[in-house]
């Protein structure tokens, strides 16, 4: 049989004409519709994926704002600030030096009053910035001064290096914002 193909023998099959003894056929049954209400889930379901994309992309986009100086902020006498600034360096070291405050403690302020410190001194939020938003803004002193502060208020085990923080600190005041 190759090369042939099927071929129906009509002669064979009888032909079959509607008598009077077979029902007239009957006009094809409308489509069944659906209920409105799965339309409105269906349509419901859509917005709930495109709200879903909506949400999560404003949630998780990196943020790109610059810093920006306060509008009312007035920088302070420098040079009384950075007095402030000596005395509370110094006034932590002594504690930290009688044992008063642990190394993970006096680091903390450190931290706190070099970034309150440069936030007076330029009007830049600094003591309400992460490292990493501090590494992007003009503050490259200041940067450099919480990423030596970093280790020793986040390890697990502070290194000691409670001098090089002073040291950073100190850096800080004498200009290096």
């Amino acid at each position: 049989m190759t090369g042939t193909s099927l071929v129906l023998n009509l002669a064979l099959v009888p032909l079959l004409k509607p008598d009077d003894d077979w029902p007239a056929p009957s006009p094809p049954m409308p489509p069944t519709g659906y209920s409105p209400v799965w339309l409105l889930l269906g349509l419901l379901l859509v917005a709930l994926i495109i709200a879903y994309f909506l949400v999560t992309t404003l949630l998780t986009r990196r943020q790109t704002r610059s810093v920006r100086q306060h509008p009312n902020a007035h920088p302070a006498d420098p040079a009384t600030l950075q007095k402030q600034l000596a005395e509370r360096v110094d006034a932590i070291e002594q504690r930290a030096r009688h044992g008063e405050l642990g190394q993970r403690e006096a680091t903390e302020e450190l931290s706190h009053a070099v970034r309150k410190y440069v936030a007076a001194i330029t009007g830049i939020p600094a003591d309400k910035m992460t490292l990493r938003q501090l590494q992007q803004s003009p503050l490259r002193g200041t940067a450099d001064a919480v990423a030596k502060f970093y280790p020793a208020v986040f390890a697990a085990e502070p290194p000691e290096n409670f001098d090089e923080s002073v040291r950073a600190a100190r850096q800080v005041m004498s200009g290096c914002h």
